[in-house]
């Protein structure tokens, strides 16, 4: 697999979560995600500083590349684990973080909802524990990804039950509809 390969891929199986990516496939597209995002991020930076924003705030094409990314990348994510011999689903373990974010959060907003502005605000024994459960479970899972988007390609010899039979299915070339069966 090429890189311009993997880029035609990425995008002409955006919402094929079946068949399978292999590791080149897989890498070559994160690189161009992050040589994009790159891109992106310092075209805002210097077009905030020439209109006047917040080159912190002011963040359009980042926003428009996250957008476009979002559903390519999640299928070549679910392709390449698919590739492995893992399901598809496992990317819902992303979630753990998030739910624990938006608890943590809640939690520190109801503690500290009636103090005044110039007071240092609160955290409870409970709202730190949620932060700490964040950042152990994003570590977790970005490790637990990492490892397994870094595996070697598993055929159905090996005991991988999404491993194409006859080799087709390669880098998400499938004759199933996609998001079936994930």
């Amino acid at each position: 697999m090429t890189f311009a390969g993997a880029i035609k891929a990425g995008f002409t199986n955006y919402v094929n979560f079946r068949g399978v990516a292999s590791r080149p496939a897989f890498w070559y597209w994160r690189l161009f995600v992050f040589l994009v995002s790159l891109v992106s991020g310092v075209i805002d930076q210097v077009l905030a500083k020439r209109l006047g924003f917040d080159p912190n705030l002011f963040l359009p094409l980042e926003a428009i590349a996250a957008l476009v990314f979002f559903l390519p990348d999640l299928s070549v994510t679910a392709r390449r684990l698919r590739d492995v011999g893992r399901s598809g689903w496992l990317l819902l373990w992303q979630l753990i973080p998030v739910g624990l974010a938006t608890a943590a959060t809640l939690q520190i907003v109801q503690e500290n909802a009636g103090i005044a502005p110039t007071t240092t605000p609160s955290f409870s024994p409970l709202a730190i524990n949620l932060i700490l459960a964040v950042l152990f479970s994003t570590s977790a899972t970005s490790v637990f990804f990492l490892v397994l988007s870094l595996s070697k390609t598993k055929t159905r010899a090996q005991g991988n039950k999404y491993a194409p039979a006859d080799g087709s299915g390669i880098d998400g070339a499938s004759e199933q509809p996609p998001m079936a069966g994930w």
